[in-house]
């Protein structure tokens, strides 16, 4: 045998040495897990909130001023183009007057040799 499979059957031979828990006990340490856990969120809840993310202003949850500002920018110019491109998009293609011409403009001339 090799190094290696005598570390490995050392290992096995401590897990079977090793005290198996009864069901009752292993339902025993669960159950005070639990209750200990639970007495630690009642004093938490007694304490006031765990943690500020309630009192945390919106900006610093984007990552801070500089994202916040630039996040505002890119929305308000993103709404400005939104209402305004229609109007724009007679610069591209002369006979459109709206999107849908534009789109139906494509189309014919997508499928004219089909």
């Amino acid at each position: 045998m090799s190094e290696r499979d005598t570390d490995i059957e050392m290992l096995f031979d401590a897990a079977r040495a090793e005290k198996q828990l009864t069901s009752t006990t292993l339902f025993d340490r669960v159950v005070n897990d639990a209750e200990t856990i639970q007495t630690q969120f009642l004093r938490q809840a007694d304490d006031g909130p765990a943690s500020t993310a309630s009192r945390t202003p919106v900006w610093k949850f984007l990552g801070g001023w500089v994202t916040a500002i630039s996040f505002a920018t890119c929305t308000a110019a993103g709404v400005y183009l939104g209402y305004v491109a229609p109007d724009y998009l007679s610069l591209f293609s002369p006979t459109a007057s709206s999107m849908t011409d534009l789109v139906l403009q494509d189309f014919a001339t997508m499928t004219e040799g089909l």
